[in-house]
């Protein structure tokens, strides 16, 4: 076991014997009286053995970008001030942004009739055409049956029923944005409404350039829902024992119980950019579930794409104008593309891909438009 370079932090015997039963075992690391660790104290280390599965050869993923951010804020108008800081939440804009994208899936959700009631979610300052969002907070109600819990993964309507598969894994970036996004965006989802947790995944955090500071964290383990639910609480200027209790939901902190992030004075290369979808996409290829929801990053996300869809696909061929759009342009804030992954190859390919929910490419529209975009 190493920490860092060539520091040897301990050693750990575990009978092999010990796996069979597929149970957890836990035992105690030795660790080195010349390493760094050893101020630590004590060390355990936990294993099981994973049973091989066969090999799901399709999977649906919908990848969603985070709302306006202070970086994107400072970025629009010139504040060069509010792009220093590190790991920026959502602006009051981008969090109405995640809570109008919740509310247009839940207007396309199965089993949901057109002529329910809807409530606004205009936030105070926020756009001037005020959104719907369905009223949700229905915790302590029996969950609705799942209209296509009869039907196997490929029997179930592509793209858009996928989305709502209360089986579905939810993927997210701990960075603070992203998180606060998958909240609003997911609040009641079926997946999380049943308990399913989320869980936060280093490998999607943003991609850092020299001057990518917002890439960069404040926090590790829990103290990232501190700074989730803290600075919402600043933005909405509401009580942050409120906002938990409106949000609730478990979060999985085991990929970022440490440093996750690539620090201040350093970058992302391609190459551990590309790393980086390897073990991303290891994860979708071998989860149990056919169906992910990944909140992440528009660099991050536009480079996933186009590693993974050439631009002499077959998919390209049949669909060239959204191909080279998404292999160019930046997903639009609190935006969601659907992909679908097909894994039968070495290499994993973008077989279909769909814009959900009224979502643009950010640049494109802005290129098009006939009046300036501030």
């Amino acid at each position: 076991m190493f920490q860092g370079g060539d520091d040897w932090i301990g050693t750990a015997k575990i009978p092999i014997a010990s796996l069979g039963s597929g149970e957890p075992v836990t035992v105690g690391v030795e660790l080195s009286p010349d390493g760094l660790a050893a101020a630590a104290g004590t060390c355990q280390l936990t294993l099981r053995q994973v049973v091989s599965r066969p090999r799901k050869v399709a999977k649906t993923i919908f990848l969603v970008r985070h709302g306006e951010s202070l970086w994107n804020e400072g970025q629009r108008t010139g504040d060069l001030g509010k792009m220093m800081h590190n790991d920026h939440p959502l602006t009051k804009e981008g969090m109405q942004q995640a809570m109008e994208l919740n509310a247009r899936w839940h207007e396309t959700e199965p089993g949901r009739s057109s002529g329910e009631a809807a409530e606004s979610a205009m936030l105070p300052g926020c756009s001037e055409v005020p959104a719907e969002k369905w009223d949700i907070d229905d915790t302590d109600d029996e969950l609705a049956p799942d209209p296509f819990a009869s039907l196997s993964s490929s029997e179930v309507p592509w793209p858009g029923d996928r989305f709502y598969s209360p089986s579905a894994l939810v993927l997210c970036s701990p960075l603070t944005r992203a998180v606060q996004t998958a909240l609003l965006v997911l609040q009641g989802h079926p997946a999380l409404k049943q308990g399913s947790p989320m869980h936060l995944c280093r490998n999607v955090r943003e991609v850092k350039g020299v001057l990518g500071f917002d890439t960069v964290g404040c926090a590790v383990g829990p103290e990232i829902q501190d700074r989730v639910f803290s600075t919402m609480s600043e933005v909405l200027e509401r009580e942050e024992a409120v906002l938990r209790e409106e949000f609730r939901t478990t979060i999985d902190y085991t990929d970022c119980a440490g440093d996750w992030w690539t620090h201040r004075d350093n970058n992302d290369s391609k190459n551990e950019t590309a790393t980086r979808f390897f073990d991303v996409m290891q994860r979708i290829q071998y989860c149990e579930e056919d169906v992910l929801i990944m909140v992440g990053h528009s660099l991050f996300w536009r480079s996933f794409c186009k590693h993974y869809c050439a631009e002499d696909s077959e998919l390209a061929q049949l669909k060239p104008e959204l191909v080279a759009d998404m292999r160019r342009y930046k997903l639009c804030n609190s935006g969601c593309l659907a992909l679908q992954m097909d894994f039968s190859h070495q290499q994993p390919k973008v077989t279909d891909v769909e814009l959900m929910f009224g979502s643009f490419w950010e640049s494109k529209k802005e290129a098009n438009s006939t009046t300036p975009v501030s």
